[in-house]
């Protein structure tokens, strides 16, 4: 099951159990720890104050009582000293004890908040990478779903080099619109501008050339005729001789001789025309040749890559009752956000994941916040996997990758 970044107040969520940060006596003094105990009554702070002292990366299990949870896993998180005390490890064993608790008791649900990200002084940019990074390889071998509940964004931050290079290409998307006009060298736009003012005609340009030109060029098989017809003209509809002053024709005489010139007009065969000529496909066949849907475009690249189809939908954050629906119905029409997952997830590059979304009927847009960051990790590859992304989408106010 997936790992999902929410915003919301923990004491509130409906899982199988939340995670307290507590200190090792669990007096419940302040942040998570306090809200923790006084929202599930009396009945947890007397049973805090009676249990047994323990250590940091450690975890005990109690009943919920009034929470909306089954049960609450308390643990203790590392006081930060600058990194000299192994705290990054040491917090990364307070979630892996309190995950394999959780799996002890058969939970399929838990809920943490970023542990020691309060008054324990954490760097707001490394708690959620630590807790992501503890939990994924849990979650790859385990059927669990993790919330990691966040107050706010002010709760953790991502590098600032990062949240700067994402901002701007953000704003380069909005200006310029395509990667492949950003990506241009200055010698490319100076050529670019040279071409556009070739486009422009002068009075000493030469005109462009003319595309019609040719399609009703004359023949001198119909100039013949047209002599002819015109001779037809005056013995047929005036009744004059060569000799005979020819008078102005009138109205009627005109129509009736340019009904005959338009019916011997035959226009010069071209490839274009040859093209049109050709017979248009029926509806069925069109059917017939219709791509791949996205279902079988999906399991096209996971053959492709070579993994199976559990490690497909870890990597893609996406639950395993989706997956099974996808398999079982090859019509399957996913949502946006899922479709991105699976190409999120299996870094597949940005010319197959445009594919990928097109058999579902959606495409990234540079209008679009979500689809350019989006795009900015999928064109260059700069993630270890779909929770780093999720962690720049949620500070950028997107709707996270997962089912």
């Amino acid at each position: 099951m997936p790992l999902k970044i929410i915003k919301g107040d923990i004491t509130q969520i409906e899982c199988d159990a939340i995670v307290n940060p507590t200190d090792k006596h669990f007096s419940g003094s302040g942040g998570a720890d306090r809200d923790i105990q006084i929202a599930a009554g009396h009945e947890l702070i007397s049973l805090c104050r009676s249990l047994d002292t323990i250590s940091v990366g450690e975890a005990v299990l109690t009943p919920a009582f009034k929470l909306p949870c089954k049960a609450v896993i308390h643990t203790v998180g590392p006081l930060w000293k600058g990194g000299r005390e192994n705290e990054r490890e040491r917090l990364t064993e307070c979630y892996r004890a309190c995950l394999n608790l959780a799996i002890e008791q058969g939970f399929e649900s838990v809920a943490f908040p970023l542990i020691s990200s309060g008054t324990y002084g954490f760097p707001k940019t490394q708690v959620l990478k630590i807790a992501t990074e503890a939990i994924y390889p849990i979650l790859k071998e385990h059927e669990l779903l993790v919330y990691i509940v966040l107050f706010s964004k002010d709760d953790f931050e991502i590098a600032p080099s990062l949240y700067r290079d994402i901002d701007r290409y953000i704003i380069e998307c909005r200006d310029y619109g395509s990667v492949i006009y950003r990506k241009m060298s200055r010698e490319q736009e100076d050529d670019l501008s040279v071409l556009k003012s070739t486009k422009r005609i002068t009075r000493d340009s030469e005109p462009e050339e003319n595309p019609f030109e040719g399609l009703l060029k004359p023949t001198k098989e119909l100039e013949r005729e047209i002599k002819r017809s015109d001779s037809a003209f005056k013995t047929t509809f005036i009744g004059l001789s060569k000799d005979d002053k020819v008078e102005s024709p009138t109205k009627s005489d005109r129509v009736k001789s340019d009904r005959i010139m338009r019916q011997r007009v035959v226009r010069r065969p071209s490839s274009e025309s040859k093209e049109l000529e050709q017979p248009q496909k029926t509806l069925e066949e069109m059917i017939r040749g219709m791509d791949k849907g996205f279902a079988d475009t999906l399991f096209y690249f996971i053959d492709k890559i070579g993994i199976t189809d559990v490690d497909c939908y870890k990597m893609s954050n996406v639950d395993k009752k989706t997956f099974s629906k996808i398999k079982c119905n090859r019509d399957y029409r996913p949502s946006k956000v899922t479709a991105v997952s699976f190409a999120v997830g299996l870094h597949l590059n940005i010319e197959d994941t445009r594919r990928l979304l097109n058999t579902a009927g959606f495409s990234l847009s540079n209008s679009n916040v979500f689809d350019v960051i989006i795009e900015y990790f999928v064109t260059n590859g700069c993630y270890k996997n779909i929770h780093e992304v999720n962690q720049v989408l949620y500070q950028f106010d997107q709707v996270t990758l997962g089912v």
